[in-house]
């Protein structure tokens, strides 16, 4: 990849029941430094109503950046937004930032990622470090569809193939899609989408690069009520059977495997049977 390549970057964001100008992705993605790069703002919501006067004030936040809203209230499966928006926007800009709802960006993200990206010759994959509550959220240790969190920040080149990122705060070579064909996955509905994404750019780039920095992330999950959390780990679960689903049987069983400890985990953690 020529070093001379510029950069530039559409960022997309995925709302459901948040207001555009209430994302707090999206504002502190106004409030950043070195907005000239972006040559987009895609905003996709999933939300039943449209928000057009709450668009509008967001737009008027981000000029003289363009600004781009999509409603698609049948609520599609996450990956059919993402690609459906880098299909429409992406073009020839370098990066497809891929953004949700309730992160918090440093003023400094984009200025950050392009000297990164202009320093080591403009990697397949950049993500950020994300916390949530205090711990490191992404990037994570793979093991069998399941993250182990890191104890610790690490910047640099790290393995894609031992690792896996949150969505929220990557940045796509246009590359990955274009070259290197691979796309989201539009038979997740939601959880897993970027486990297998990214599980499947390691195969080909099995290598990415944490950025220097630490971003504030809200992980639903925490704050969910037992009945809820239990719910969604069955949804995380049965996501994590159709990514392997077509690995051989010994991985296969691994993860059903895995899938019971974690259940067995959340039952103790929690003290409650919902999650067995």
């Amino acid at each position: 990849m020529p070093m001379q390549e510029d950069f530039s970057f559409v960022a997309i964001a995925v709302l459901y029941l948040t207001a555009p100008d209430e994302s707090t992705t999206l504002c502190s993605l106004a409030a950043s430094r070195e907005l000239r790069a972006c040559r987009r703002v895609v905003v996709v919501d999933h939300g039943p109503q449209r928000q057009d006067a709450a668009f509008a004030r967001l737009a008027a936040a981000l000029a003289p950046v363009a600004a781009t809203y999509e409603h698609a209230p049948h609520n599609p499966p996450l990956g059919a937004a993402y690609n459906a928006a880098i299909r429409a926007h992406l073009g020839d800009a370098t990066y497809a930032l891929i953004l949700d709802q309730d992160t918090c960006l440093p003023a400094t993200l984009p200025e950050v990622a392009q000297a990164a990206a202009r320093t080591h010759a403009f990697p397949a994959l950049m993500a950020p470090h994300l916390r949530a509550n205090g711990r490191i959220a992404s990037p994570s240790r793979l093991f069998l569809g399941w993250g182990r969190r890191w104890s610790r920040p690490r910047a640099g080149w790290q393995s894609l193939r031992a690792n896996t990122v949150i969505n929220s705060g990557a940045w796509i070579h246009r590359r990955v899609f274009h070259a290197l064909g691979i796309w989201y996955s539009e038979s997740l509905v939601l959880y897993g989408t970027d486990t297998d994404f990214f599980r499947r750019l390691g195969r080909v780039e099995p290598r990415f690069l944490v950025l220097p920095l630490e971003i504030a992330h809200d992980l639903s999950f925490d704050a969910a009520p037992i009945a809820e959390k239990a719910a969604k780990v069955d949804a995380i679960l049965a996501a994590n059977r159709a990514i392997y689903a077509r690995d051989n049987g010994v991985v296969r069983a691994g993860v059903r495997c895995m899938n019971a400890l974690v259940r067995l985990r959340y039952a103790v953690r929690y003290r409650s049977r919902c999650f067995l």
